[in-house]
């Protein structure tokens, strides 16, 4: 599906969720954002990192934050990181949209700016993180991609360092957006994926074991479902599930502590440290 140089082209300004903690302000263009992050994932994002995150976090935790685009899952970060360090890597140059971090935490944030195909992540030393946190990027990445970032991260945990990452799930996304909230807000990208992997959806419909091998006969002897053409442009959402994520994140050397922590609909987030 999506890769780095889709990634950087479509992030140009910068990945946000909007003013993901705090109340509501009139006018407010990143209330905006986050109502709008709200609607797509079926879910509240204070809600989320308050209840979900942040008590799993201590104030002088070293922290890996991975694609922070705009700085919104920063700033949430540091309501918490009061006395730790927070380690931000990303294919853009994230300092012109945190300055204000910057300026209030000069010797807590340290920015890493990384190339298409970065392997190895020098610039994170290793055994040294308490923890690594990413939201709206493995939802982009191949699988192969994010099992060998895992792997290279893993190296740059201490052991029991929590890691908490955001993923798409196929069989949770159909659902909810086949529900009225669900497609208003992912209407656009729904419609995509659905016209173009319908044998996928199907299956993921199929309520029954017979069902899903009526489907399967109908792929294989009647030919009603051609392999998707689709452009990389379009590859915006990885085929991924809370399964197979599970096998990823256990191949990559790290034990589960829970495979969705069930604050969306639409989407997954994964809690687990390394093994």
């Amino acid at each position: 599906m999506a890769d780095e140089k889709w990634s950087k082209e479509t992030f140009e300004n910068g990945y946000t969720s909007g003013k993901v903690i705090g109340e509501p302000e009139t006018d407010n263009s990143e209330w905006e954002v986050r109502r709008l992050e709200q609607g797509k994932l079926g879910g509240d994002l204070e809600e989320f990192f308050t209840q979900g995150v942040a008590p799993l976090l201590s104030p002088d935790y070293r922290i890996v934050e991975l694609g922070p685009g705009r700085g919104s899952w920063t700033r949430a970060l540091f309501s918490v990181i009061t006395q730790g360090e927070i380690h931000t890597i990303d294919l853009q140059d994230i300092r012109p949209w945190v300055g204000d971090l910057i300026s209030k935490h000069p010797n807590r944030l340290f920015i890493n700016q990384v190339n298409i195909g970065e392997k190895q992540y020098e610039c994170l030393a290793e055994n040294y993180f308490d923890g690594f946190f990413s939201f709206g990027v493995f939802c982009h990445m191949n699988l192969t991609a994010i099992e060998e970032f895992l792997i290279t991260l893993r190296k740059k945990l201490k052991k029991k360092a929590i890691c908490i990452a955001q993923y798409s799930d196929w069989e949770k996304g159909l659902k909810y957006c086949e529900t009225s909230p669900g497609n208003q807000y992912n209407e656009n990208a729904f419609n995509i994926l659905f016209s173009k992997y319908k044998f996928e959806f199907e299956m993921l419909r199929a309520r029954s074991p017979m069902e899903k091998l009526h489907i399967l006969i109908k792929k294989r002897l009647q030919s009603k479902y051609p392999e998707p053409e689709i452009s990389s442009n379009q590859c915006f959402w990885v085929r991924n599930d809370k399964k197979t994520m599970g096998k990823l994140l256990k191949n990559a050397g790290y034990r589960i502590i829970k495979i969705d922590m069930g604050f969306f609909k639409r989407d997954s987030v994964a809690i687990f440290e390394p093994r």
